[in-house]
Parts: structure tokens; C-alpha cells; sequence
């Protein structure tokens, strides 16, 4: 089970980090700071992916404590 929750936590960072290359950081950094903005991607990407998969195995949870 905890291979599955491990992959479900990597597709969850992977899916919010292609959200996140969408988005036009220029407007907020300068022209050549593409590491600040590499670094914020990252940092972005893992914080929603880990809230998301948090709230995925929450809901769960309650799902199956409903069911009992």
C-alpha cells in the first residue's frame, strides 16, 4: 500500500508542476531570473501535490469510515 500512496503523491506533483509551467511568471520576476522561477515551480509544485494527496487519503478515510 505504500508504493501505491507513494506513486498517487509523485502523479499528484507531477500533474500540479505541468499546471504550474503554464503559467506567465514573467509579470512577476524579472527576464533572466529563470532559477528563481525554477526554484518557485518546484517548491510550488510539492506543497500543492503534498496538500492534495493529503486531502485525497482524507477523503478516503472518511469515505470508508461512513461505509462501516
Amino acid at each position: 500500500m505504500n508504493i501505491v500512496k507513494l506513486f498517487i503523491l509523485f502523479i499528484f506533483i507531477l500533474t500540479v508542476n505541468k499546471i504550474l509551467l503554464k503559467i506567465n511568471y514573467e509579470k512577476i520576476f524579472k527576464k533572466n531570473s529563470s532559477n528563481e522561477i525554477f526554484i518557485i515551480n518546484m517548491l510550488l509544485s510539492i506543497i500543492i501535490g503534498y496538500l492534495l494527496y493529503m486531502s485525497f487519503f482524507e477523503i478516503y478515510n472518511l469515505s470508508t469510515n461512513l461505509v462501516k
